[in-house]
């Protein structure tokens, strides 16, 4: 969705609209007022979107609810007259050439910067069995818990030795 800046009232402008989010296989709903003000612009409102994630732990997928706020501003005014600027307007605000700004560009902007790092399908996830990869969400495995480096092997053995005398 394109909005000509110069056509941004005094009072500003509310936009509501639906998005999908091609690259997330997710759609979006999104709600923003856009403000000029002289050659700034400001943008506040929200993404809201349930986004399919793999967990980082067990691997499993699920759908997270994500309610992002949405508060930017942009100048409108890069003139260059000191040629101190090699960058254009348009290297520094993707999403704004010339006089409009693509909001699409935008909301995929601040969905992909908000999106966690490492996702939990849930705080208490247990993960996979380091040694049979077993989701240990689901039920538990017999294999030995221990994580001994091999090179500490020899020290073990030793330790053992100790114990049955």
């Amino acid at each position: 969705m394109n909005i000509k800046v110069s056509e941004i009232p005094e009072e500003g402008l509310e936009v509501d609209f639906s998005k999908r989010l091609d690259s997330l296989h997710a759609d979006a709903r999104v709600h923003m007022t856009l403000k000029r003000i002289s050659s700034d612009i400001f943008i506040s409102g929200n993404v809201d979107t349930q986004v399919p994630l793999e967990c980082g732990r067990c691997l499993d997928t699920f759908t997270q609810e994500m309610l992002i706020p949405i508060d930017l501003a942009f100048s409108a005014d890069f003139s260059d007259e000191a040629g101190e600027f090699e960058l254009t307007r348009e290297d520094m605000t993707p999403g704004f050439k010339d006089d409009e700004i693509n909001l699409d560009v935008l909301v995929d902007e601040q969905v992909l910067l908000n999106m966690p790092m490492r996702p939990l399908c849930s705080e208490d996830c247990k993960g996979l069995c380091l040694v049979c990869g077993n989701d240990l969400n689901k039920d538990d495995c017999d294999c030995s818990k221990e994580n001994v480096d091999p090179r500490l092997q020899v020290l073990r053995k030793l330790l053992n030795k100790g114990e049955k005398e």
